[in-house]
């Protein structure tokens, strides 16, 4: 006998012949007819069975246990069915701080969907949304510069470099002039000039 409580549990009346399933089906699936096991098919769209009990999903995409009438059972017999199903798993992440920077006529709210069938727990959902909070709550602050070929350092793309320079607005201390911070160096790319000597053009974003 499967495991485990009935996935749907109905009590048959002599006459009703289909029965609704509370969720969408999903991979195993076992019936039991008063404790006897029973062979049932499940159909999925677009095909089809010849067998006496059959789960499928009619045209509304509502999804149903069906018998042929012929075989209806008899009033009282309780009809039990185990199966995997699918069910949404949704969890979200808000970032406070950047909804009272970012205002405007939706308060600061700007939302994104991600439809992820890896994500299979409620911890795994969160983790996903706080990932995406931490990515993505506040507009990435980006630097282009062009090095000149008296410099001899070198630096690559997935590199952290520190910017200092005097004439830079600060966004964290009220945009007043002057930063002094770390970037992630996102491209690179080295032009050599006459001589043997290089420039580079250089992207990077502040982390």
């Amino acid at each position: 006998m499967p495991a485990g409580t009935p996935t749907d549990t109905w009590r048959s009346n002599g006459t009703q012949h289909a029965w609704p399933l509370r969720h969408t089906p999903n991979g195993s699936i076992s019936l039991r007819l008063n404790s006897r096991a029973t062979s049932v098919d499940l159909v999925q769209s677009g095909s089809t069975s010849t067998s006496t009990w059959q789960v499928a999903q009619n045209a509304n995409g509502q999804w149903f246990l069906n018998v042929d009438p012929a075989s209806t059972p008899t009033s009282g017999v309780i009809i039990k069915l185990w199966y995997d199903y699918q069910v949404p798993i949704v969890a979200q992440a808000n970032d406070f701080a950047s909804q009272t920077l970012y205002t405007g006529p939706n308060g600061g709210i700007y939302a994104e969907f991600i439809n992820d069938s890896s994500l299979t727990t409620v911890p795994m959902a969160l983790n996903r949304a706080q990932r995406e909070r931490q990515e993505y709550s506040f507009a990435a602050e980006r630097i282009t510069f062009t090095s000149t070929e008296e410099w001899l350092g070198w630096v690559r793309a997935g590199e952290t470099c520190r910017i200092i320079n005097r004439f830079i607005p600060n966004s964290q201390t009220g945009y007043s002039f002057g930063i002094n911070a770390t970037f992630l160096v996102v491209n690179n790319t080295v032009n050599f000039t006459e001589g043997g000597y290089r420039n580079m053009q250089v992207t990077a974003i502040r982390v």
